[in-house]
């Protein structure tokens, strides 16, 4: 398996063997490469798990409040007020869930986007100025598993709902998801860290 780099972080990698590993974005959709952020959710299960999709009308939503067909999307309502905006996966004839975009006040404040096994992944926090603020992932029963702060590239590792490990950058937090691998006898990056005192191979 191939092991996947985030593409706005991969000016800090100079060494990696291009066949050991990949460049682009996370975005819960595939399992044929493995991210940090998938492996901590990964082992937050601790079993493995079938794909499936989420259908619109199963995302999770307070009493009262209702889902719409909109155009080639969907949306969230309450009574009169548009609450959420739905978009679907590919094809979008059978209205599976990629990502529901909450407002408030018509703001855009929180983005959640849903994996291969049809729970949520991660979601995207913005301010009022519509700048991202944190990524939250999440793991078994949607317990919180990495926390991603991007404006200052801090990564937080939480066990339990408490912070268990800081990165103070993606690739710390990267070296730490190939020492974690490594131990566990799975192989990591070939030649990742040689001289940074890992071998992973």
């Amino acid at each position: 398996m191939k092991y996947l780099v985030e593409e706005k972080y991969v000016h800090e990698f100079l060494d990696l063997d291009e066949t050991d590993y990949m460049v682009g974005h996370d975005d819960g959709s595939q399992i044929e490469f493995l991210s940090p952020f998938r492996y901590y959710v990964n082992q937050s299960y601790g079993y493995k798990r079938e794909k499936k999709d989420l259908h619109y009308n199963n995302i999770p939503l307070p009493e009262f409040w209702g889902v719409y067909p909109d155009g080639f999307n969907g949306m969230v309502m309450d009574k009169y007020i548009r609450k959420a905006n739905i978009y679907f996966k590919e094809p979008i004839i059978k209205r599976y869930v990629k990502s529901v975009e909450w407002l408030e006040e018509e703001r855009l404040y929180r983005r959640d986007v849903y994996d291969c096994y049809g729970v949520k992944y991660y979601s995207e926090y913005l301010n009022n100025d519509g700048d991202l603020t944190n990524v939250i992932y999440y793991g078994k029963d949607g317990k919180e598993v990495v926390i991603y702060q991007p404006k200052n590239e801090v990564f937080f590792l939480l066990e339990n709902g408490m912070v268990n490990q800081v990165m103070y950058s993606y690739k710390d937090f990267f070296m730490l998801f190939c020492r974690s691998i490594y131990e566990r006898g799975k192989g990591c990056i070939k030649g990742y860290g040689r001289s940074r005192g890992f071998v992973y191979m």
